[in-house]
């Protein structure tokens, strides 16, 4: 039982940073300029679903050939360090405007 809880704590933490950081990244990116209408709309769905590639990379890697898996593997990667490096400037740059 202690392991089982152990193993949703982890993941809790490590979803609520994720879905955080991409909630963050949208606010910053598209609501603070204020982007209406489509454009808007359009950048949150990229947002939601780039975030969301992870989800499928791990199942690729799990179910699919190595070959398969990395075609669905590299975008999700590569977001994933993408969206890190700007979830980083963007708390630098709000640290040097506060």
């Amino acid at each position: 039982m202690r392991k089982v809880l152990v193993i949703l704590t982890f993941f809790v933490v490590i979803l609520s940073a994720w879905i955080g950081g991409h909630v963050y990244m949208v606010r910053r990116l598209v609501l603070d300029p204020g982007l209406t209408g489509v454009a808007a709309d359009l950048a949150i769905a990229a947002f939601v679903v780039l975030g969301a590639s992870i989800v499928p990379q791990w199942l690729a890697e799990r179910y699919l050939a190595p070959r398969h898996a990395r075609l669905v593997a590299w975008p999700a990667f590569l977001w994933m360090g993408l969206a890190f490096f700007l979830v980083l400037a963007l708390a630098v740059s709000d640290a040097v405007l506060a």
